[in-house]
C-alpha cells in the first residue's frame, strides 16, 4: 500500500469517527459494501469480501471519471507463511519466526487500518451510534427512576 493510500485511509477513519461522513449500504451479493459521498463528484467505497475465515477489504476513492486511488488488504496467510507456522517446533529457529513476523507486520497493519475504516463505515451506515446513544439515555432514565 502506498503511503498516500495509508494516509487517506487514516483521514477517512478520522473523518468518519468525527461524524462528518454519511455512509450508506450498497447492495452487493458477493460482498458487504458501503459508500460515502465526499461531495457531488467524489465518493469513497469500502468493501469486505469474506471466504471462510479469510477476509479482503478494498478501499476505493472515485469520482465521475473513474477510480482515483484503490487499495486492498487481506488477512490471508500465504502458503509459505503457513508452512513456517506449521513447522513451529520442528527445527524452525526463533530468528526465522522473527523475520516472518516482521515481514507480515506491514500487511497486518494495513489490514487492521482498512478493517477499522470498514467497521466505522458499517457503524455509521447501520445507525449503531445513534441506537447506542438512545439505549444509554434510556438506561440512565431507568437508573434515575429507582
Amino acid at each position: 500500500m502506498s503511503d498516500e493510500t495509508e494516509s487517506l485511509a487514516r483521514q477517512i477513519l478520522e473523518t468518519t469517527n468525527a461524524g462528518k461522513l454519511a455512509w450508506r449500504l450498497v447492495p452487493n451479493s458477493t460482498s458487504e459494501e458501503f459508500r460515502a459521498d465526499v461531495d457531488d463528484e467524489q465518493y469513497i467505497i469500502v468493501r469486505r469480501t469474506t471466504q471462510g475465515d479469510n477476509k479482503q477489504i478494498e478501499l476505493v476513492l472515485s469520482n465521475e471519471s473513474g477510480v482515483i486511488l484503490q487499495g486492498k488488504a487481506d488477512n490471508f496467510i500465504s502458503a509459505s507463511t503457513g508452512n513456517i507456522l506449521a513447522t513451529w517446533g520442528l527445527g524452525v529457529t526463533q530468528g526465522a519466526v522473527t523475520d516472518l513476523i516482521s515481514s507480515v507486520s506491514p500487511d497486518l497493519q494495513r489490514f487492521n487500518l482498512f478493517s477499522d475504516v470498514f467497521m466505522a463505515a458499517r457503524r455509521v451506515a447501520t445507525g449503531q451510534d445513534s441506537a447506542l446513544a438512545k439505549f444509554k439515555s434510556s438506561l440512565e432514565k431507568v437508573g434515575q427512576g429507582t
